[in-house]
C-alpha cells in the first residue's frame, strides 16, 4: 500500500509538472501547407535539458538543451526556434531549427548549427604566465526568408566564421558568404542542391546516443554553410564530418 501510495503521488507530481509546463509555453499559430491553421507549442526546457515543440498531433523532441535563445515567425508558413545545445569546455554552441505544418505533422524544414564559440587555452603556457585564451574561433548564421509561397520561397543565410590564433597567425581568417536555399515542397525542407552518395559512414544518433556503420546510397539534398555541410536522408537532418561521419 505504501508503495503504490507513493507511486501514485509521483505520478500526480510528474503531470502536475507537465500541465504546468504547457501552461508556460509559447504559442504561435502558422498556416500548414494544406491550408490549416496550426497552433505549435515551444515548451520550457525540463530538468533534463528536454524541449519540446509541440501541434496537436505531432511533437519534435529536442535533447541536451541549455536555454532557448529565440523563437520567432518567418512569415506565416514558418516558426524559427534558436537554443543553444551541450558542447565542449570553453565551446558554446547553438542549433537553428526551421519548421513547417503539413496535414498533421510538423517538418524540420532545416536543422543547423547556427553559433559556434569556442575560446581555446594552452594550458601548457599557463605554468610561464597566466592563462591566456590562445585561438577564437567564431563562426554565425543568420536567415532571412524571401519569396511570398512555397513556389518560389527561399532561405537566405548570411556566414560569417573567423579564427584567430596567437602562435599560428599564417592559419587565422575571416570569411564572409551567402548561401540561397531553395524549398522542397514535397518533401517540405530547404536544401541547396543534391548529392548522390553510395558509401559507408559512421553515424551517430542522438536520440539513443550510439554509433553505428551504415550504407547509405541515394541522391540526397544537401545544405553547405560555409565549413558545415547537412545531407537530408529518410527524414532527418545528418550533420556531415569529413571523412565519413553523421551525426543525426
Amino acid at each position: 500500500m505504501y508503495h503504490q501510495f507513493n507511486r501514485g503521488l509521483i505520478i500526480a507530481l510528474l503531470l502536475i509538472g507537465c500541465i504546468a509546463s504547457l501552461a508556460k509555453a509559447q504559442t504561435f499559430s502558422v498556416d500548414a501547407f494544406n491550408g490549416e491553421k496550426k497552433a505549435i507549442k515551444v515548451v520550457p526546457i525540463d530538468g533534463k535539458g528536454i524541449l519540446l515543440i509541440i501541434s496537436s498531433k505531432d511533437t519534435i523532441k529536442l535533447q541536451d538543451v541549455y536555454t532557448v535563445e529565440k523563437v520567432r515567425l518567418l512569415n506565416k508558413n514558418f516558426l524559427m526556434v534558436t537554443c543553444s545545445v551541450r558542447a565542449g569546455s570553453g565551446m558554446h554552441l547553438e542549433k537553428t531549427l526551421v519548421i513547417c505544418a503539413r496535414d498533421n505533422r510538423l517538418c524540420e524544414s532545416l536543422h543547423v548549427s547556427s553559433l559556434f564559440k569556442e575560446d581555446f587555452i594552452d594550458f601548457s603556457e599557463t605554468k610561464k604566465s597566466p592563462a591566456k585564451v590562445s585561438v577564437k574561433t567564431r563562426y554565425k548564421v543568420r536567415f532571412a526568408l524571401n519569396g511570398s509561397s512555397a513556389a518560389n520561397y527561399k532561405l537566405q543565410a548570411k556566414i560569417h566564421a573567423e579564427r584567430k590564433s596567437v602562435k599560428e597567425s599564417a592559419g587565422n581568417y575571416v570569411r564572409n558568404g551567402i548561401a540561397n536555399l531553395h524549398f522542397d515542397t514535397k518533401q517540405n525542407i530547404f536544401y541547396k542542391y543534391r548529392e548522390s552518395l553510395s558509401r559507408t559512414f559512421a553515424v551517430f544518433n542522438s536520440k539513443t546516443n550510439a554509433e553505428s556503420k551504415q550504407y547509405i546510397k541515394g541522391v540526397f539534398p544537401v545544405v553547405k554553410l560555409g565549413d558545415y555541410k547537412y545531407y537530408y536522408i529518410k527524414g532527418e537532418w545528418c550533420e556531415f564530418s569529413a571523412p565519413d561521419y553523421l551525426s543525426k
